[in-house]
């Protein structure tokens, strides 16, 4: 009788534990889906399959699910998107090979700068690099992009940035200082003329583009040559009592002549703003150049408000025809970087679509937006060393490109980034959170957009950066035996020595095999010549680093007797 008493209570314990699991099952298929239940291969709509990619596809193309996740959120009009061309300049076929990708992201033009890569002719000749891109590429560039609904804005530097220009015998005396060959001198003829020139063959290339960016950022030098003295003086001299003219003058001057060039042509003209910010709003208001020229605001940060005030705004709003936007997906956070922060720079589109929503609503002097220019820079002037190439930026540039024409960075807007990049089913969604985590996404090696194999050499790039870096520093600032006193005085132990490079024997073929990869993978998106630039900027100063600490090494193990001390 116990014994079945016993039984009988095994039963109904056991159903009662069947039954929990029954209501635990049935309330796990009520909770609300995170970020992450795509990788649940159980549930057919969030698998992340075949299926999927068929059912749900990438960037904006679908019209009824992009007008669902825009409802109520802020879009830039027009996404521009920047093509820096004076740092290792991709091969047209490559970006060809991306335009439909950067269209079906969210891009409507591109703001193409080329700086000494477009072959200009006639007595602009020299000016181009002795590599520039043939006609017959820039016009085939030119169809892909019509091709793919984009429009095309290019960029040509008539002000400051001109150091492909001026730093030639040919053009040195046109500089602002003859020290410098940064900022073109405004006030002679001949260097007007010049950038006249240089604006009408750009102009005659792009026939189709409606709009003509014409520079005029970071103009360091500026009313100091002997000419701009002279032509302030006179000025002044003409000008009443209360009128005093300084170098801004000669600023506002190039613009509108510049600017009115252009005009005349049937273009609108853009500049950069930032010299700009800090001018009187009566001095740009009387030149006249607010009904000539649409300005371009730019602001790589996350903390936007910083650089730019109310004031600011209600000044370009009152001013000017047309106001722009521009944030960066790479070559703003360090001039030597080599691949992008993508955290920071999500961040700084994010605090664009708010700062231009806030603008825009403003009830006194509301701000226009045309559109929002996603800058890349491939170097930070003509003489710097390189920062992030193009390919291996493509992540950033198509998160940041659905981040600004969908309106965020929401669950939906992460799948359709997962989609266009071709990642696999282990790549985590690129959240805002996995960015804060994980800013770099080295895991982005399991997609497949075009310029992976160039984001895997920066992995393997990282790695032994790192490592060698680490090196470097144990051996030469933390170790007590391969100091410069070590040096010095040939006063070592030889075995703690060989110890310590031991460990690390392996990074010299490591690095020479790296520089190998990239000598193999590079060229299929940039020029051999540019490949070169890169090793010799990055692999090559891991092998300096490499060699000098075995230099080290062979200086303090060579002696087998040392001198009492003191040494």
């Amino acid at each position: 009788m116990i014994i079945c008493k016993k039984k009988m209570l095994m039963l109904v314990a056991c159903l009662m534990m069947i039954a929990c699991m029954v209501i635990i099952n049935t309330m796990r298929g009520k909770e609300k889906k995170t970020d992450y239940d795509f990788m649940n291969k159980k549930d057919k709509w969030y698998s992340w399959d075949k299926r999927f990619e068929e059912d749900r596809p990438s960037g904006v193309d679908d019209e009824e699910e992009v007008k669902r996740i825009r409802n109520g959120k802020y879009i830039p009009p027009r996404r521009v998107v920047h093509l820096d061309l004076k740092g290792a300049p991709p091969k047209l076929s490559y970006v060809a090979e991306l335009l439909p990708l950067l269209s079906s992201s969210g891009a409507t033009d591109l703001l193409i700068e080329y700086e000494d890569m477009f072959p200009y002719w006639g007595s602009l000749q020299n000016i181009s690099a002795t590599t520039a891109y043939p006609m017959q590429e820039i016009a085939a560039l030119l169809q892909a992009a019509k091709d793919n609904n984009l429009g095309v804005i290019p960029l040509v530097q008539t002000f400051g940035h001109l150091e492909f220009v001026l730093k030639l015998e040919q053009f040195k005396n046109l500089r602002e200082e003859p020290s410098y060959p940064q900022s073109l001198c405004p006030s002679r003829e001949e260097a007007v003329n010049m950038v006249r020139t240089m604006v009408n063959q750009i102009m005659e290339i792009h026939r189709d583009s409606t709009h003509i960016h014409i520079g005029c950022d970071e103009v360091y030098q500026l009313g100091q040559c002997r000419t701009c003295v002279r032509r302030l003086a006179v000025e002044n001299e003409k000008s009443s009592a209360d009128a005093y003219y300084q170098d801004r003058f000669l600023f506002l001057d190039h613009v509108k002549t510049v600017g009115s060039f252009v005009s005349k042509k049937g273009k609108i003209p853009l500049i950069w703003d930032d010299m700009l910010r800090n001018m009187p709003r009566s001095d740009i208001q009387n030149s006249g150049i607010g009904s000539i020229v649409e300005v371009m605001v730019w602001s790589y940060t996350e903390d936007i408000d910083r650089f730019l005030g109310h004031d600011t705004w209600r000044m370009y709003a009152k001013l000017f025809r047309g106001v722009w936007a521009a944030s960066a997906f790479k070559g703003a956070f360090g001039e030597k970087e080599y691949v992008p922060n993508m955290y920071r720079h999500v961040q700084n589109h994010l605090t664009w679509l708010q700062v231009m929503e806030r603008e825009e609503k403003e009830e006194h002097l509301p701000v226009k937006f045309k559109g929002l220019a996603l800058t890349g820079w491939s170097r930070y002037d003509h003489f710097a060393v390189l920062c992030e190439l193009l390919p291996v930026s493509i992540p950033s540039l198509v998160v940041n490109l659905m981040v600004v024409s969908l309106g965020g960075l929401e669950f939906a807007v992460s799948r359709r980034i997962h989609s266009a990049l071709k990642c696999d089913n282990i790549k985590v969604l690129i959240s805002l959170e996995e960015l804060r985590q994980n800013p770099f996404q080295w895991d982005l090696t399991r997609c497949n957009w075009p310029g992976r194999k160039a984001f895997y050499l920066m992995n393997t790039y990282n790695i032994h950066r790192t490592e060698v870096d680490l090196l470097f520093s144990s051996a030469h600032d933390k170790s007590a035996w391969m100091t410069s006193w070590n040096v010095r005085h040939s006063f070592s132990s030889p075995w703690r020595v060989q110890e310590i490079m031991r460990t690390a024997s392996y990074l010299p073929g490591a690095v020479k095999e790296l520089e190998s990869q990239a000598r193999r993978v590079l060229p299929r998106f940039i020029e051999p010549w540019s490949v070169s630039e890169w090793v010799e900027q990055h692999t090559g100063v891991l092998a300096d680093k490499l060699s000098q600490l075995a230099e080290i090494a062979r200086k303090l193990t060579y002696r087998t007797v040392w001198p009492r001390r003191p040494v």
